[in-house]
């Protein structure tokens, strides 16, 4: 019998209409183990997503211990900003990192942005 490789599965990431963010032990990995995000969003092409951090700034990672996913609760962000999520969303995330030129220095900690991953938000 022949050895096969089985697959670690999709990254996927879920924005409640609650205003809970999580996503499964695939992405987190993806994302360096992180244990702080932030909460991304553009309001142009209505994009919203976590960018992982290595610093305590911004949220803390939550680990639901029974399904394994990951969390943040963003109600009270979402809602100062005027982000409206109507229906829950689901799927594997978009990652957007900028280009070389377009990469910005992190003023407070003092290197260029981790990557953003984001699911695309319904008007």
């Amino acid at each position: 019998m022949a050895w096969a490789e089985v697959e670690p599965g999709t990254a996927e990431l879920t924005i409640q209409d609650s205003g809970v963010i999580e996503w499964n032990m695939r992405l987190q990995s993806v994302m360096g183990d992180p244990g702080w995000v932030q909460l991304m969003w553009d309001s142009a092409e209505r994009w919203l997503g976590v960018r992982p951090l290595n610093v305590s700034h911004g949220f803390p990672v939550g680990k639901e211990q029974q399904s394994g996913e990951f969390k943040i609760d963003s109600a009270d962000a979402l809602d100062a900003a005027g982000i409206v999520i109507a229906d829950t969303l689901s799927g594997e995330p978009v990652k957007f990192y900028e280009t070389e030129a377009e990469i910005p220095v992190d003023p407070l900690f003092g290197y260029p942005y981790a990557p953003v991953y984001y699911l695309v938000v319904p008007e």
